[in-house]
Order: structure tokens, then C-alpha cells, then sequence
């Protein structure tokens, strides 16, 4: 007599099922050790400004309440993530290259229009003769 059994899946398809099914929810431990969380926060990149340093915020592109942490690095002239990164050009620190990129244009563009402001002010006047 002889006992048919069904073909049982290989243990490391089911290891790796197990995975990807629990990757999608729930962060890895590095990813919750390298990251912070800001629940109602809907921005790419965050900036806060401290006293003597600047920090900026990250959103992860697959958990979209983390952040992770970008901070500028006097000893080497350049960005630090804290992704694992550290000092390498990867996409986080492009993000915030990028941002500070359009503040300072937005900034520029501000002082030409305040100046251009400032400039008709003191402009002579053009009379006009009464007849």
C-alpha cells in the first residue's frame, strides 16, 4: 500500500514568503535603528534649523512615516546620512542638495525682486508739465 503524498514547497521559499510578506509592513530593525518617525508629516524633505547645526529630514521611499536623519559634516565638507551611507553621494543626500539648491534660488529670487522694489522707490519721478 502505498501513501501519495502532495510535494511539500522547499523551506527557504517559505523563509522567503515570510519575508517579503513582513518586509511590507513593518520596518527592519536597522531601518527602525536608522530612521525617525513622524507620523503627520507629508513633505520629502524636513528642515529644522537648531542653534548651532542644521538637521534634515528624509522620507524613506518605502515607509512613508520615516525619515531618515541628514546632518552636514564639518571634518569632511559634506553631507551625513544616517542610512548607512554616511558621507556617499546616494539618493538621500541628493534629495537634500536638492532642496537647499531651490531655497537658495527662491532666496536669490527674493532679493532681486526686494532690490528691483527698492530701486523704484528712490527712482526719480517723471513730471509732467500742466498746461
Amino acid at each position: 500500500m502505498s501513501i501519495q503524498t502532495t510535494p511539500r514547497r522547499d523551506g527557504h521559499k517559505q523563509a522567503a514568503t515570510a519575508r517579503r510578506l513582513t518586509s511590507s509592513t513593518m520596518p527592519a530593525q536597522h531601518v527602525l535603528d536608522a530612521t525617525v518617525e513622524f507620523l503627520d508629516e507629508s513633505r520629502d524633505v524636513i528642515e529644522k534649523i537648531g542653534r548651532y547645526y542644521t538637521v534634515w529630514y528624509v522620507r524613506s521611499s518605502k515607509f512613508t512615516t520615516r525619515y531618515y536623519v541628514v546632518i552636514w559634516n564639518y571634518d569632511r565638507c559634506s553631507y551625513q546620512c544616517s542610512c548607512g551611507a554616511g558621507c556617499k553621494e546616494h539618493s538621500h543626500i541628493e534629495q537634500v542638495s536638492a532642496f537647499n539648491h531651490a531655497k537658495q534660488m527662491e532666496q536669490q529670487s527674493q532679493e532681486e525682486l526686494s532690490r528691483e522694489a527698492y530701486v523704484q522707490m528712490f527712482r526719480p519721478c517723471e513730471w509732467e508739465e500742466v498746461a
